[in-house]
This record gives structure tokens, sequence and C-alpha cells, in this order.
């Protein structure tokens, strides 16, 4: 059997071009991977800011809609105030702060955004089949 000696001229291991080639090939798909997502990233910012204000006005209108609600009943009036009191927060947090501070809030305590929305959903489910 005969060995090919792939010693370079400074007495290194050189490398084959077929692995040469195999590494150009990784380096590129993963600079093309990390392209995608910063433009999926860039994509989902832009439709979050779009959206952020109508989003605020929704929500502020359901603040209303609960404080109205609990105006009208003594046992729940406490606990829906409090929840309109959250949704005012809400939207004001949302008015307030841009799409990459939102992004930030989420990352740190994804388990509070995850339980605050699933109340403020139940709440807006029961005001509606009042």
């Amino acid at each position: 059997m005969q060995q090919h000696d792939l010693m370079g001229a400074s007495g290194q291991t050189g490398t084959s071009p077929v692995a040469d080639q195999a590494k150009e090939v990784a380096r590129t798909g993963t600079e093309k991977v990390k392209e995608i997502g910063h433009i999926a990233k860039d994509r989902a910012k832009r439709e979050i800011e779009n959206r952020r204000e109508r989003f605020a006005s929704e929500v502020e209108k359901l603040a209303g809609a609960l404080e109205h609600q609990g105006g009208e009943s003594e046992v729940a009036g406490p606990i829906i105030d409090l929840a309109a009191s959250g949704a005012r927060r809400l939207s004001t947090a949302l008015r307030d702060h841009s799409a990459e501070d939102l992004f930030q809030s989420v990352k740190h305590s994804p388990a509070a955004v995850l339980a605050g929305s699933f109340a403020l959903g139940f709440l807006a489910v029961r005001l509606l089949k009042a």
C-alpha cells in the first residue's frame, strides 16, 4: 500500500482539498443561518411595533369594560377592579416600551408573561359572556 505524503514545506500536515471545501461549505451555511435568524428577528420586531399600539388600545378598551363591570358587582367588584388595573398597566407598558424592551421582558420572565396572558384572556371571555 502506498502512502501519500501530505506534509507541507513547513513540516505540518496539510488538509485535503475536499476537507477545505467542506469547511467552507459549513462556514457559509453557518453565516446564512445567522443571517436568516437576524432577518426573522427584525421582521418580528417590525411586526410587533406595527401592532403594539393597536393591541394597547384593545387592552385599554378591555380595562374600561372591566371597570364598568366591576362597578356593577359588589361581590366580584374588587377582583374585577384589580384585573382592570392590571389591564391598564399592560396597556401603558405596551405604549411606553419598544419591541426590544418587550422581547427582553419576555426573555427574563416568560412564565409571568404567559400567566398574565392567560388571566387576561380568561377575564375577557368571562366579561364577554356576561
